[in-house]
């Protein structure tokens, strides 16, 4: 046995009797569960040091290597498994994201205003799914036809069903609708004349009907409100069709 190995060993033997390092104060820095364990003897040290000498003697103790090693292992292994968890958590909640329709989406994304409503988990994770569920969206704006969005809207915001939420949903979905129409006028004439003509062919027959029961309103109610020839009257104004309506 060389002389530096038996120097050790005695060194060891007086730190263990003096009782300056305990056999359990070597934590396995590869054993979480063992560190955790010496972690709580420093702790109940830390507070019988401090209890009779002061925040200097506690202080001493977590200075400690085996104390500062187990603080530190411990700390690393709940970092990870929150990290792990977090992770999981948000594979879940991307399963959960690529499930859900637009529509569940924006009547989710209303309830974040309304806290005791509110998933916490939705309303942090959202916004990164913002720009996904709009395109959805303006997909589905693109195949509804109106009579679709009207009657839901005539649904959730009348007085026997209402829906606060669903009802904004779906009023901003047919204004929306709306524009999207009268954009696609704007850049598509050939589409602005077939719809012209449609309209105006309707308007006729329905001019026969108003003129002989005397009802006018019925003309100035498709003129205004009616969907779509309300926005092809809009979008005809700035062409030369216009003219040629009545």
């Amino acid at each position: 046995m060389n002389k530096w190995y038996r120097s050790s060993l005695i060194l060891l033997a007086i730190l263990l009797s003096a009782g300056c390092v305990s056999p359990d104060d070597q934590p396995a820095v590869a054993n979480p569960e063992r560190a955790e364990k010496i972690l709580l003897k420093c702790e109940a040290k830390a507070q019988t040091r401090y209890e009779a000498e002061g925040p200097a003697a506690a202080e001493a103790v977590w200075q400690t290597k085996a104390c500062s090693t187990a603080k530190q292992v411990t700390e690393q292994y709940w970092q990870k498994q929150r990290d792990i968890q977090l992770s999981r958590n948000r594979f879940q909640q991307d399963d959960v994201f690529a499930a859900m329709d637009w529509t569940e989406f924006f009547y989710k994304r209303q309830q974040c205003g309304y806290q005791q409503q509110a998933s916490q988990w939705f309303c942090s994770a959202y916004p990164q799914w913002q720009e996904q569920m709009q395109q959805a969206y303006q997909k589905d704006l693109q195949a509804n036809d109106f009579d679709l969005l009207v009657s839901r809207v005539e649904k959730f915001c009348s007085t026997k069903d209402y829906s606060e939420i669903n009802c904004a949903i779906w009023r901003a979905a047919l204004t929306d609708k709306k524009q999207l129409a009268y954009n696609n006028y704007l850049s598509n004439q050939q589409q602005l004349e077939t719809d012209f003509y449609t309209c105006k062919s309707r308007f006729s027959q329905l001019k026969q009907v108003a003129t002989k029961s005397n009802n006018k309103q019925k003309l100035l109610n498709f003129q205004f409100y009616s969907l779509p020839c309300s926005l092809v009257l809009q979008a005809a104004s700035r062409t030369q069709l216009a003219y040629t309506f009545y």
